[in-house]
């Protein structure tokens, strides 16, 4: 809209979810390495000393919104069961659900749905759970991003639309726009 360009690079925790793959604590690395530190230093930290409630934690997480701070409850009853040594690895399993999964489950189903309406007759969890993160970003912005668009518009297939319609046009404006 203002002629700016901007590089979108998805995370791996996102894409693991438009694939329906599971997501674990340890796919937030790249994505929040603060409160992947704090995961893993709770998961390594010493039994005995976790057990003594040194961390003071319970199965509710804290965030603030609109600068008010809020809680919810991890699992049922979540306020009344402590973080111990036993139960620390479903604790940070939990937190990193409900902060990368449930929390934008919503987002996330609808930009499935939109990516989805691009493969005809195939299933967008079968490709993507085929590629790497690093092989998406390949195949979305190219090896050197020199994409030829009046090459790529020339060998589109058309199914349902035809070159004319104006949402293609569209697309091929933004295209040779962009400049890739």
């Amino acid at each position: 809209m203002h002629k700016v360009q901007i590089d979108v690079v998805f995370a791996s925790i996102f894409l693991k979810q438009v694939a329906g793959l599971p997501v674990s604590w340890e796919d937030v690395k790249d994505t929040d390495p603060l409160l992947y530190e704090s995961c893993k230093q709770i998961l390594e930290m010493d039994a005995d000393l976790v057990d003594t409630d040194a961390l003071g934690l319970t199965f509710v997480h804290e965030f603030e919104e609109v600068g008010t701070l809020k809680s919810i409850d991890l699992c049922l009853g979540g306020a009344d069961i402590a973080v111990t040594s036993k139960n620390r690895l479903s604790y940070v399993e939990l937190l990193v659900k409900h902060q990368f999964v449930t929390g934008i489950e919503k987002q996330t189903k609808c930009f499935k749905q939109g990516f989805s309406d691009l493969f005809v007759g195939g299933s967008v969890n079968q490709f993507l759970q085929a590629l790497q993160p690093n092989e998406f970003d390949l195949l979305l912005f190219g090896k050197d991003r020199n994409i030829c668009v009046d090459d790529w518009k020339s060998c589109t297939e058309y199914h349902g639309y035809s070159n004319s319609d104006c949402h293609i046009t569209w697309f091929w404006e933004v295209c040779k726009f962009s400049c890739f």
